[in-house]
């Protein structure tokens, strides 16, 4: 089809918006084409291309209009423009949809219709004409429907008309015999056809006996046109008012009868604000969601309803039809106050829009004349249908101190609750009714004794009158001090001395063995001597005592034992360890003689010089005996070097004698016969072995024999400072390793004595040679 240069087409190829004037033929493309127009010109090219259809078409700037011929399934996206025409024709079979914004920002589609030419606004006989946002307002003429049919009989009736979005206005003038929305007049009137209401709003208005809202046109000749099918959904709204005929059903007519009413179900809201409604032998179906309502300045006043046909009624009908048509939630309450009674046709009072009797002071609506039904308020649920009595009682409920005093329990005494039963004006009832207290935590004695401290959920509950029911959270402390024990704290250290200060731990508990505070407690001694601070007590001697712990006249006792305090322990003497060289001189008296050295092989041994009396250790006695050295075989004795003192030969603290120096014990042969040579007076060694043998010992240098002074550890004897003394060359023989041998035993002194003489009869012995 040829195009007008104006429209704009959209083709995307590559990502890139590429615009193209069209001034030729186009080829159809094999998907539907996208127009946007600005021109009248324009728009008649782009509703016309049905090659390309489904069509859609968007405004780009406001367009006025003849008369529009929509031929093929065409959507005309308004924008935020608005589109002007006389009126417009949806070709029969054809589905035109007006699409734009549905929150009000603008787009607007208006259609004029025209009494000469005897056009409907937009016919859409045998047609669909579909509103999904935007506004469309198109208005009839005496004989033609806004939307609908116009006064061609051929194309009288009136069509499909969906609401899914955006707000439709249609009306006609004055007097007309067309319906606003529906069938067109003439011999035979127009059907009201089909109106779905999704979503969105309709509004329909006529003003003539002989026209209708929403239904079937007038006829001339024979029956009025058929009534429509009506169904508005769930938040949709279809607003249908003529203060001077029908709002909803069929066309009227001048010889004969009104068409039937048709069908009608509200599952949304259907105001009508004006008018009425004749059922005829129809049903309407206002379901569970779905309200039918008058004005909306006061909901009760608007259409009224003949008394024919059926309303099965599940929702809310806040007129006032016959009693008799609605099926139902349709209730006649009455009040025992003489006030009158109150039809309501929904779930409660307020949602039918209807209003309580006003009540005496205090006073409540209640299904009991007792109270002990069900109380009724405007929200209340009255659903049913039939007759319900309402009684003014006195409205009472159970009402909980705000007091945080009064929610407080002593275990084991009576307990008040501090619950009632009130008016509405904060009266107490007189007399009370009986509550029913329980806890499914707390055990409840007898006059509300609680016998468990802790924090308790309470319900209350009323067993006379109307049932009330109150819930309280008690807090339960122990009852007084009935017992109290004491003991000494914890981490108390054993055993309990004279001159300690002891804390105690006291606690208390109450007649139902909960533990309860005691901080009045005092504690005394049974000895006047210890001393009490508080809850410590500092003991002041030996022995056994009682400490009590008192308040009031509940006490307890508990007794201590407190020993001495330990004397200092001095320190022992340490157990001498074995020396490393077995063999031990002798100790000797000071005054004892010098003890004679055996002399090894005679024909080969030097006698070397007495050494000199080695220094006294510190606690030796200064008129120490020096030790004889002894004579070394010339082959077996090493250059005298300083006596090496013996590890772990310890010398008793305080010993009156020093120790005596270790006497070096040469190698000898076994036929050398030592030859003891004089030695110098030596100190006596308290801790010599008598028994250790004399040749286990290892070959020392004689020439630095030390006196080691006396040592409080076995290790630590001191080695003294040798005298000088001239040193004898002595050929070095290896040093046998010694053996530590054990502890050896304490000497006694008579033991010493005896060993003395046995080494001097030995002396002797070897010395004159008759062996």
């Amino acid at each position: 089809m040829p195009r007008s240069t104006t429209p704009v087409r959209r083709i995307l190829s590559g990502g890139t918006v590429v615009a193209l004037a069209v001034t030729a033929l186009v080829a159809s493309p094999a998907t539907a084409a996208e127009t946007t127009v600005t021109t009248l010109a324009g728009l008649d090219s782009a509703l016309g291309d049905c090659g390309t259809a489904p069509n859609t078409i968007t405004l780009g700037a406001d367009i006025r209009a003849g008369r529009l011929t929509v031929p093929c399934d065409t959507t005309l996206d308004l924008g935020t423009y608005d589109l002007t025409v006389s009126g417009i024709t949806i070709g029969t079979g054809r589905n035109f949809t007006v699409a734009g914004p549905t929150d009000g920002s603008g787009g607007t589609l208006t259609a004029n219709g025209s009494s000469i030419n005897e056009f409907a606004g937009i016919r859409t006989s045998g047609a669909t004409l579909t509103v999904t946002g935007g506004t469309v307002t198109s208005f009839g003429s005496a004989v033609t429907s806004a939307i609908g049919g116009d006064a061609v009989a051929a194309t009288n009736s009136g069509g499909t008309l969906v609401v899914a979005g955006g707000t439709v206005n249609a009306s006609v003038p004055r007097n007309a015999s067309a319906s606003a929305v529906g069938g067109g007049a003439g011999t035979s009137g127009g059907a009201g056809g089909s109106v779905i209401v999704s979503s969105g709003t309709l509004n329909a208005t006529a003003n003539g006996l002989r026209s209708v809202a929403v239904g079937g046109g007038e006829s001339s000749g024979g029956a009025g046109g058929a009534g429509a099918a009506i169904t508005v959904g769930r938040g949709a709204t279809l607003t249908a008012t003529n203060p001077g005929g029908a709002v909803i059903g069929g066309g009227f007519s001048t010889g004969g009868t009104a068409g039937g009413f048709g069908s009608l179900r509200i599952d949304g809201l259907l105001r009508l604000p004006a008018g009425n409604v004749s059922l005829g032998s129809g049903t309407a179906a206002v379901g569970f969601s779905g309200r039918i309502e008058g004005t909306v300045a006061d909901p009760t006043l608007g259409a009224t309803f003949a008394a024919s046909g059926t309303i099965d009624n599940q929702g809310s009908i806040t007129l006032d039809p016959p009693t008799e048509i609605v099926t139902g939630l349709n209730r006649l309450v009455r009040f025992s106050t003489g006030a009158p009674s109150v039809r309501v046709f929904a779930p409660s009072f307020a949602q039918g829009a209807r209003v309580l009797p006003a009540l005496p002071a205090g006073s409540t609506w209640n299904t009991s004349a007792d109270g002990t039904g069900q109380t009724i308020t405007a929200t209340s649920s009255i659903a049913g249908s039939g007759a319900l009595d309402l009684y003014a009682v006195r409205a009472t409920s159970l009402v909980v101190s705000s007091d945080p005093a009064d929610l407080i329990a002593t275990a084991g005494q009576p307990y008040v609750f501090p619950v009632s039963v009130q008016t509405a004006d904060g009266q107490k009832i007189d007399p009370q009714p009986a509550i029913d207290y329980t806890s499914s935590e707390c055990p409840l004695g007898e006059n509300n004794v609680f016998t468990v401290a802790r924090t308790c959920f309470i319900a209350a509950n009323t067993t006379e009158g109307p049932p009330l029911t109150a819930y309280l959270t008690v807090t339960v402390v122990p009852g007084p001090l009935a017992e109290l024990a004491i003991a000494p704290a914890p981490g108390t250290p054993t055993p309990i001395v004279a001159g300690d200060t002891v804390d105690f731990a006291v606690s208390g508990t109450d007649a139902y063995d909960n533990t309860t505070e005691a901080p009045a407690v005092l504690l005394t001694s049974s000895r006047s001597t210890d001393t009490v601070d508080g809850r410590s007590v500092t003991f002041v001697g030996t022995g056994i005592r009682t400490v009590t712990a008192a308040q009031g006249a509940v006490s307890s006792r508990v007794s201590v034992e407190v020993a001495a305090a330990p004397s200092p322990t001095p320190s022992a003497s340490p157990t001498p360890s074995a020396s490393p060289t077995p063999s031990a001189s002798p100790t000797v008296s000071p005054t004892s003689a010098p003890t004679a050295s055996p002399t090894v092989s005679p024909t080969a041994s030097p006698t070397p010089t007495a050494s000199p009396s080695p220094s006294a250790s510190p606690t030796a006695s200064p008129t120490s005996a020096p030790t004889a050295s002894p004579t070394v075989s010339p082959t077996a004795s090493p250059t005298p070097t300083a006596s090496p003192t013996p590890t772990a030969s310890p010398t008793p603290t305080a010993s009156p004698t020093p120790t005596a120096s270790p006497t070096p014990k040469p190698t000898v042969s076994p036929t050398a016969s030592p030859t003891p040579t004089a030695s110098p007076t030596q100190s006596a060694s308290p801790t010599a072995s008598p028994t250790s043998a004399p040749t286990a010992s290892p070959t020392v240098p004689p020439t630095a024999s030390p006196t080691p002074t006396a040592s409080p550890t076995p290790t630590a004897s001191p080695t003294p400072t040798a005298s000088p003394t001239p040193k004898p060359t002595a050929s070095p023989t290896p040093k046998p390793t010694a053996t530590p041998n054990p502890a050896p035993p304490v000497v006694k002194p008579w033991l010493r004595r005896a060993f003395t003489i046995v080494i001097g009869v030995l002396s002797g012995w070897l010395a004159s040679g008759n062996h």
